[in-house]
C-alpha cells in the first residue's frame, strides 16, 4: 500500500474520531457557553446594579458634603454623577434584560430625576445657608460694635438731657437690641415694626437735645454722634434681621429637602436590593445547569480519549516504518552536503512514494556530476579575473556557462561589475591625466556611484577646484604683484631723484642759516639798544605825567575862580535889574511931578540907561566866563586823559621793554638753534646721500621681482583652470575654510558608511554636530553677509536632507533593503552633496562681493 492511501485511511479514521468527539464537545460546550454567556450577563447588570447604588449612595453623601462647602462650583460634581448614573442606564439597556427587569430599570429612571432634585435642592440650600450663616455672623460682630458705640455714647448725654430720659434711652435701646436678636434667632421678623417705633421715639428725645443745645457746640456733637450710631445700630440690625431670617428660611426648606431625598434613597435601594436579590437567584440556578453540562463533557471526553489512544498505537506503527525509509534518504543527502560529491545512491525496497523519491535522487545526483563540473569551471575562471582585478586590471571576464542559472546569474553580476569598475576608472584616470596636463577646468562625472568611489570622485574634483582657486590666485597676485613693482621701480627712481634735490636744498639751505646766524647776531645788538631806548622812555613818560597832574590841579584852580566870578556877575545883573525898575519908578514920579520933575526924570533915564549898560556888560561877561568855564573843564579833562595816558604808556613801554628782554633770551636760544640746526643739516644730508643709494638699490631689486612676478602669470596663463575661481579667492582664509569643509563632508560621508560593516549598531552625528553644520550655525549667528539668499537656503537644506538620507541608508541596508532602493537613496546623497559643494563655491563669490 501506497503512503498517500496509508495517510487516507489514518485521516479517515481521525476524522470520524474527532467529528465523533467534536459533536459531542460542541454540544456540551454551547450548553456550558449559553450557561456561562447568561450567568456572565446576570453577573453583569448585577455589578451595574451595584454601580446604581454606590452612584446614589456617593450623590448623598456629595449633596451633605456641598451642603456645608459654601461654593456653587461643587454642585458641578452632582451633574457629573447624574451623568454617570444615566451612562449606567443606558449600559444596562444594551443588555439581555427581561420584561420585569426592564419595567424596573424604567420606574428607577424616574424615580431617580425626583430623587436628584430633592438631593440637588438640598445641597444648593445648604451653599445658600452657610453663606447666609457666614454673613450673619459677621453681621453679628458689626451690630454688637454697633450696640457698644450707641451705649458708650448714652452715657455722654448726662448733664445734656434729664437724667431720666437717659435711662429711657438706655431701656430702649436694650429692647431694640432684644427685638432684633429675637428675630435672627426664630427668623420672624414681625416685630420690627416694633423696634421702628423705638428708633422713632429714640430719634425725638435726640432731636429735642439737639434743640435745646443748638448754641452748645460741644453738646451739638455729642448728640449728633448719638444719632449716627442709633441710624447706623438700626440700619445694620435690619440687614442682621433679613440674613437672620433667610438663614432660619434656608435652614428649614433643606431640612425638609434632605428628608425627602432620604425618603426616596431609601425606597430606592430596596428596588435596587429586589432586583439584585432577583438577579442572583438566577445566577445560581445557571451555574447548577453549568455542572450538569459539565460532566457530560467530562464522560465524553473519556470516551475520546480511549479511541484516541487506539488511533495512535495505529499511527505508530505506520510512521515508524516510513520514518526507516526517509533516514535512508536523509543519510544520502547529508553524505552529499558533507563531501559534496554526487557520487551516492540512494536503495530503497519499498513500492512507496518513498521509493520514487530514491531513484529521482540517484536521476537528479546523476545530473548534479555534469553541473558540478561546468561550475568548478566557472570557479577557476572568478579566481583568475579577481586576482588580475586585484592587480589593476579590469579586462578579464567569465566567459564560461553553466546549466545551473544561480551560477550563471553570478556570472554574469561579475562581468558587469568588471566593466562598470574598468568605466569608473577609466574616467578616474582621465581625469588625473587632464590633471596632469595642467587642465584643472575639467570636471569628472561618474554616473551611479557612491560609497568610497564616490568620495573618490568628489575629492578629485574637489582637488580641481581648489587648484583652480590657488592658480586664480597666483594670477591675480601676480598681476598686483606686476602692478605694485611698477610703482615701486617708479617710487625708487622719485626717491633718488628727491634724494639729489633734497642734497642740493640742504646745501642752499646750510648757507641761508649762516646768514640767519649773522643777522639774529645783529638784532641781539640792536635790541639791547631799543632796551636802554626803552629805559629812556619810562623816565620821559614819568616827567610827562607829573606836568600834566600839575597842569590839572591849575584848571582846577580857574574852575574855581570862574565860579566865583559867575556869583559876582549874578549879583551885579540883580543890581542892575532892581536899578532899571528904580528908575522906572522914578520916571513915574516925574511925570507925576509936572515941571518939577523934569530934571528928575532926565536923570532917572540916565540911570536906567547905565542900569542897561550894565546888564549888558554883565551878559557879556557871563558869556565869556561860561566860555572860559567850557575851556577850563576841557583842559581839565585833557590833562586827566594825559595823565591816564602817560599811566598807559608806562604800561606799554614796561611791557615793551619786557618783550625786549624775552626777545633778548629767544634770540639766545634761537642762536643755539641755529646751532642744532645746522648740525642736523649735515646729518640729514648724509642720510639723504644714503636714501639716494638705497633707492638705486630698490630699482634693482623691483626688476628681479618684476620678472618672478612674469614668470608666475606666465606658469598660471599656461594651465587651463575655471575662471569662475577669480570671483572666489579674494579672501584666501574663507576660501581655504569652505575648502576645508568640502573635505570634512567627504570624510564624514566615508565614516558613515563604514558602519555598512555592522548591521545591527550604528550611530552618525546629526546635521548641526559636524564641521559644516556648526560653520552654517555660526554664520546664521553671526548674520553674516553671504548667510542669505537662495544659494543658502539650498545648503541648509540640502546638509540635513544629506544626514537624513545617510541614516535612511544604513537603516534600509540594517533591513537587507533591494540594491534598487539603496542606490535610489545613494543618488539622492550624491545629489545633495553637489548641491552643497555648489552653494559654498556661491557663498565665496558672495562673500568676495561684500569684501
Amino acid at each position: 500500500m501506497s503512503i498517500k492511501n496509508k495517510i487516507r485511511y489514518l485521516i479517515l479514521t481521525f476524522v470520524i474520531i474527532v467529528s465523533i468527539n467534536a459533536g459531542s464537545i460542541f454540544y456540551a460546550i454551547n450548553n456550558i457557553s449559553v450557561l456561562n454567556h447568561s450567568v456572565q450577563n446576570e453577573s453583569s447588570i448585577y455589578n451595574k446594579f451595584q454601580n446604581l447604588k454606590f452612584i446614589i449612595k456617593s450623590l448623598q453623601e456629595k449633596s451633605l458634603e456641598i451642603a456645608l462647602s459654601k461654593d456653587e462650583e461643587d454642585l458641578k460634581k452632582l451633574l457629573l454623577l447624574k451623568e454617570k448614573f444615566w451612562i449606567q442606564i443606558k449600559e444596562l439597556e444594551k443588555f439581555n434584560l427581561n420584561k420585569d427587569v426592564k419595567l424596573s430599570l424604567l420606574k428607577m429612571g424616574k424615580t431617580f430625576e425626583g430623587m436628584f432634585l430633592s438631593l440637588y435642592k438640598n445641597a444648593e440650600l445648604g451653599i445658600r445657608k452657610e453663606k447666609e450663616k457666614e454673613l450673619n455672623n459677621k453681621m453679628l460682630l458689626e451690630f454688637t460694635l454697633a450696640v457698644d458705640n450707641a451705649k458708650d455714647t448714652i452715657v455722654s448725654l448726662y448733664g445734656i438731657i434729664i437724667r431720666s430720659h437717659v435711662t429711657q434711652l438706655q431701656m430702649e435701646l436694650a429692647s431694640m437690641q432684644s427685638i432684633y436678636i429675637a428675630v435672627v434667632a426664630s427668623g420672624d421678623n414681625s416685630n420690627l415694626a416694633s423696634a421702628e417705633k423705638l428708633k422713632k421715639k429714640i430719634m425725638r428725645k435726640l432731636n429735642r437735645a439737639l434743640r435745646k443745645n443748638k448754641d452748645k457746640a460741644e453738646y451739638l456733637k455729642i448728640v449728633q454722634q448719638q444719632i449716627i450710631h442709633i441710624q447706623a445700630l438700626v440700619t445694620i440690625g435690619n440687614d442682621l434681621s433679613t440674613h437672620g431670617v433667610n438663614y432660619v428660611k434656608y435652614t428649614k426648606e433643606q431640612d425638609l429637602a434632605r428628608k425627602t431625598a432620604s425618603d426616596l434613597v431609601k425606597d430606592y435601594f430596596k428596588a435596587l436590593d429586589l432586583l439584585s436579590l432577583q438577579l442572583k437567584k438566577n445566577v445560581n440556578k445557571q451555574l447548577v445547569q453549568n455542572e450538569s453540562s459539565l460532566s457530560t463533557l467530562e464522560n465524553t471526553a473519556s470516551v475520546s480519549t480511549f479511541f484516541y489512544i487506539v488511533f495512535l498505537i495505529i499511527l505508530f506503527v505506520i510512521t515508524k516504518k516510513i520514518i526507516s525509509n526517509i533516514l535512508r534518504l536523509s543519510a544520502g543527502v547529508n553524505t552529499l552536503m558533507a563531501f559534496s560529491s554526487a557520487d551516492q545512491e540512494i536503495k530503497i525496497n519499498t513500492k512507496d512514494e518513498l521509493n520514487d523519491l530514491a531513484n529521482s535522487f540517484n536521476t537528479y545526483m546523476k545530473s548534479l556530476r555534469s553541473v558540478v563540473i561546468e561550475d568548478q569551471k566557472i570557479v577557476e575562471e572568478v579566481e583568475k579575473s579577481i586576482q588580475m582585478a586585484k592587480a589593476g586590471f579590469f579586462f578579464y571576464t567569465i566567459n564560461t556557462s553553466s546549466k545551473n542559472r544561480s551560477t550563471n546569474d553570478l556570472k554574469n553580476a561579475l562581468n558587469e561589475m568588471i566593466h562598470d569598475f574598468n568605466d569608473k576608472f577609466t574616467a578616474i584616470t582621465a581625469a588625473l591625466v587632464e590633471y596632469g596636463n595642467t587642465n584643472f577646468k575639467h570636471e569628472m562625472k561618474v554616473n551611479n556611484v557612491g560609497g568610497t568611489i564616490s568620495s573618490i570622485v568628489s575629492a578629485s574634483n574637489t582637488i580641481g577646484s581648489n587648484v583652480s582657486e590657488l592658480l586664480a590666485t597666483i594670477m591675480i597676485t601676480g598681476q598686483n604683484l606686476s602692478n605694485n613693482i611698477d610703482t615701486l621701480s617708479s617710487s625708487a627712481n622719485s626717491l633718488s631723484l628727491s634724494s639729489t634735490q633734497q642734497a642740493a636744498s640742504l646745501e642752499e639751505t646750510a648757507a641761508s642759516i649762516e646768514e640767519i646766524t649773522i643777522e639774529n647776531n645783529e638784532n641781539a645788538k640792536n635790541i639791547i639798544q631799543m632796551s636802554q631806548l626803552a629805559d629812556s622812555l619810562i623816565h620821559t613818560s614819568q616827567e610827562g605825567k607829573e606836568l600834566a597832574f600839575k597842569t590839572s590841579v591849575s584848571m582846577q584852580e580857574i574852575e574855581e575862580k570862574i565860579s566865583s566870578i559867575n556869583a559876582a556877575l549874578s549879583i551885579i545883573d540883580s543890581i542892575s535889574f532892581k536899578t532899571n525898575i528904580l528908575s522906572l519908578n522914578a520916571a513915574v514920579e516925574a511925570a507925576t511931578a509936572g515941571e518939577a520933575g523934569k530934571g528928575f526924570a532926565v536923570v532917572a533915564q540916565e540911570v536906567r540907561n547905565l542900569a542897561n549898560s550894565s546888564a549888558q556888560a554883565a551878559k557879556d561877561i557871563k558869556t565869556l566866563v561860561s566860555s572860559a568855564t567850557l575851556t577850563s573843564k576841557e583842559g581839565k579833562e585833557i590833562s586827566k586823559s594825559m595823565i591816564e595816558g602817560y599811566d598807559d604808556l608806562k604800561d606799554k613801554i614796561t611791557q615793551t621793554k619786557d618783550i625786549i628782554d624775552l626777545v633778548t633770551k629767544a634770540s639766545k636760544k634761537q642762536d643755539n638753534s641755529m646751532k642744532d640746526i645746522n648740525n642736523a643739516i649735515s646729518n640729514l644730508d648724509k642720510n639723504t646721500q644714503e636714501n639716494a643709494s638705497d633707492a638705486s638699490s630698490i630699482s634693482s631689486m623691483s626688476k628681479e621681482v618684476q620678472e618672478l612676478s612674469n614668470k608666475l602669470i606666465q606658469i598660471a596663463s599656461s594651465s587651463t583652470y575655471n575662471k569662475k575661481a577669480h570671483l572666489q579667492v579674494s579672501d584666501m582664509d574663507f576660501s581655504n575654510k569652505l575648502n576645508s569643509l568640502k573635505l570634512d563632508h567627504i570624510t564624514f560621508k566615508e565614516e558613515s558608511f563604514l558602519n555598512l560593516i555592522n548591521k545591527e549598531a550604528y550611530s552618525i552625528q546629526e546635521s548641526n554636530e559636524t564641521s559644516l553644520g556648526k560653520w552654517i550655525e555660526a554664520s546664521i549667528l553671526n548674520k553674516e553677509n553671504y548667510a542669505k539668499g537662495e544659494h543658502w537656503e539650498i545648503l541648509v537644506k540640502n546638509n540635513s536632507l544629506t544626514h537624513e538620507k545617510i541614516k535612511h541608508y544604513l537603516e534600509l541596508n540594517k533591513n537587507s533593503a533591494s540594491n534598487e532602493q539603496l542606490l535610489a537613496v545613494n543618488n539622492e546623497i550624491q545629489e545633495a552633496s553637489s548641491l552643497i559643494f555648489e552653494a559654498l563655491d556661491t557663498s565665496k563669490i558672495m562673500n568676495c562681493k561684500e569684501g
